[in-house]
């Protein structure tokens, strides 16, 4: 077996037998969905609805968007973690690949993350499936993970990966909670400069707009700064945003390696 392969496996293994990935997931889903049966107008909506494509966008309401948090809470210490313990500097000396391995953990780490979150979704779109007879909520669950879930996982993952090597990992996770509301649930109105309805959100509000129907607002406001991130809303603009969330996070893991890489020489 390949560096690449032992330490994804390894990786994925160990962190699903972390009590923190699932309390992390379950926690936060568990709390919106009793905040929104006990919200009148959520569960009529939610009640009403019968095109699946919205349904799973809206049930999943401030879920998605706070998964940001969620992966930087549990992410951050996976690669200082191994030099803090004196691990990292055992296998530097073994004749595998160091850029096999550190991309191995990212992807295992990523994986692992992951899982539980894929399982909220699927519970939410055979649930829907079985009450309203339409089996296409599967489908639509399986594309709103793929097309918001893992890239704000993949961009999360590589700050987790870089952040911890700069700074203390409570000042990091403390510092992800600033960037998601910066990046994502401030105020677009306001003069404040803010990633928030652009195409580098980390709420995902294109891709959520216009592939799915989500009503939060994606594009230009009147006077709000930055509005030069914030184009109209097509299919286009969305497909860009996907496409700068990953370049960003390939740019920020490959700043990661660098960084492990010299700290370790």
């Amino acid at each position: 077996m390949t560096a690449f392969a032992a330490t994804t496996s390894y990786e994925l293994r160990m962190q699903l037998r972390k009590p923190a990935i699932w309390i992390a997931t379950v926690i936060p889903y568990g709390l919106y969905a009793v905040l929104a049966t006990m919200g009148t107008q959520d569960l009529e909506r939610l009640t009403q609805d019968t095109d699946p494509k919205t349904w799973m966008a809206a049930s999943l309401g401030w879920f998605t968007p706070l998964l940001a948090m969620v992966f930087g809470f549990v992410l951050a210490d996976r690669l200082v973690r191994d030099r803090k313990l004196g691990v990292a500097q055992l296998l530097d000396v073994t004749p595998s690949n160091r850029s096999a391995r550190l991309f191995g953990k990212y992807l295992g780490a990523c994986a692992a993350t992951a899982i539980p979150v894929a399982l909220v979704y699927l519970i939410v779109g055979a649930t829907f499936a079985i009450w309203r007879d339409r089996p296409t909520a599967l489908l639509w669950a399986a594309a709103t993970f793929a097309a918001v879930v893992v890239p704000l996982l993949l961009l999360t993952g590589a700050l987790a990966f870089l952040g911890p090597q700069l700074m203390p990992t409570p000042l990091f996770r403390t510092l992800i909670v600033g960037i998601w509301f910066w990046a994502g649930a401030t105020e677009v109105e306001s003069q404040f400069p803010s990633l928030a309805a652009s195409v580098l959100s980390l709420t995902m509000d294109y891709p959520l707009h216009v592939f799915f129907g989500s009503r939060d607002p994606a594009g230009p406001f009147e006077g709000a700064a930055l509005n030069v991130l914030r184009p109209e809303p097509t299919v286009g603009t969305a497909l860009l945003s996907l496409a700068l969330i990953l370049a960003i996070a390939a740019a920020i893991l490959a700043a990661a390696r660098a960084l492990r890489f010299r700290v370790s020489e």
